[in-house]
């Protein structure tokens, strides 16, 4: 856990060495989307000792967030996600909004956002290996899915986090 905080601390120091404050504030926000998903993994992936009693809707919610996670590489519409639970996409929606504050898709396009930027940060894949792995029709749909999400195209993305 030390080692994710010390690499996570390491490379917000390095995103303040853009130039851009634009650029610099989307960094900082991705990184600590990625720090929050990174704590989401770990908490899901560990067994707790003793369960706690959950109400239904944040049943929903926890098993909506820990379902994205594992499928948003292949699957990005609430109906699969609600499907999943045996829900209408229009109650798992309102459930999620209720209890997050945020709606069901901005959720997995977030987390599907934090995926894309771990493989061209952190892998050698090209731009095109990251849309076929992330299950987009092509390179140029998922250029476009980025840039609306993060600001800035794939490429560049991964240049000005290089250059740092």
């Amino acid at each position: 856990m030390l080692e994710v905080l010390d690499l996570r601390h390491e490379k917000m120091l390095q995103a303040t060495a853009f130039r851009s404050g634009k650029l610099l504030r989307l960094a900082v926000q991705n990184l600590i989307q990625a720090f929050l998903f990174e704590l989401m993994e770990i908490y899901f992936d560990s067994s707790p000792v003793e369960e706690s009693r959950q109400g239904r809707e944040e049943q929903i919610f926890n098993t909506f967030l820990m379902s994205v996670h594992r499928h948003c590489d292949k699957e990005r519409s609430v109906m699969f996600y609600a499907d999943e639970q045996n829900l209408s996409p229009n109650y798992l929606s309102s459930v999620v909004r209720a209890k997050s504050g945020r709606t069901a898709i901005r959720w997995i396009e977030t987390i599907t956002l934090i995926h894309a930027q771990h493989y061209l940060v952190s892998t050698r894949l090209s731009v095109k290996e990251v849309a076929e792995k992330l299950n987009f029709p092509d390179q140029s749909t998922f250029g476009r899915y980025f840039k609306k999400l993060c600001g800035a195209s794939p490429k560049e993305y991964r240049k000005k986090l290089s250059e740092s």
